[in-house]
């Protein structure tokens, strides 16, 4: 527990966990193609976003091809946090996403602001968080799942689970801010996570402990 504390309390000690498979600082990477800060070092490209020094903004059209190196095999499970700031809520949002084989989609539901997620690999459903994000304001939101118990987060706190089985598998690809059939996000991120585990919640709640200030 002590290793994981002291991991957890530097904000950028994630970046060196085995498990950590990608790590994007967009408040640092500018340019329209850079690497992730991750022990792999993804080649990441951009599409019609604009680097700020707070994060990069996607106007509705944009996204961030997260590469091919996303091949890693999430049998032990996945996490997935996320800051950003959504601005508008016109249509679904959808936060990750793959272009072809949809595996994964995490997104926004336009009518509630609650987050949602469909692992394909696991079953062909929509699982939805109870609290909501909202408009205008920054929040860390993301999800765990350890093949057994999916649950979702926002700003470091529970925002409901759901209780599936099942390997999500691998993400040939996976693009950041993908339509995916749904809506393309408008709005900022500033930070992008993906662990191939799922987070414990007091390590989720240091990571937003450790980088709220930023926002």
């Amino acid at each position: 527990m002590q290793e994981v504390l002291t991991r957890v309390r530097d904000p950028l000690g994630f970046a060196f966990d085995p498990s950590c498979v990608l790590y994007l600082p967009l408040y640092k990477l500018d340019g329209a193609s850079f690497m992730s800060k991750d022990q792999y070092g993804h080649l990441c490209t951009s599409t019609n976003t604009l680097w700020t020094p707070q994060g990069r903004t996607f106007p509705g059209d944009g996204y961030i091809n997260l590469g091919t190196g996303m091949s890693t095999k999430f049998a032990n499970g996945m996490s997935a946090l996320l800051w950003m700031n959504v601005t508008t809520l016109t249509s679904h949002h959808t936060l990750i996403g793959q272009p072809t084989v949809n595996e994964i989609t995490f997104a926004i539901d336009v009518a509630t602001g609650k987050l949602r997620v469909i692992f394909t690999n696991v079953v062909i459903n929509w699982y939805y968080s109870t609290g909501a994000i909202t408009v205008g304001t920054w929040a860390l939101v993301g999800f765990t799942f350890d093949n057994s118990t999916l649950t979702f987060y926002i700003n470091g706190v529970a925002a409901g689970t759901d209780a599936l089985s099942g390997s999500i598998g691998t993400l040939t690809e996976a693009l950041l801010e993908s339509n995916g059939g749904l809506g393309y996000f408008t709005g900022q991120h500033g930070e992008v996570i993906l662990y191939s585990r799922a987070l414990m919640p007091l390590e989720v709640q240091h990571n937003y402990l450790n980088t709220k200030w930023r926002y």
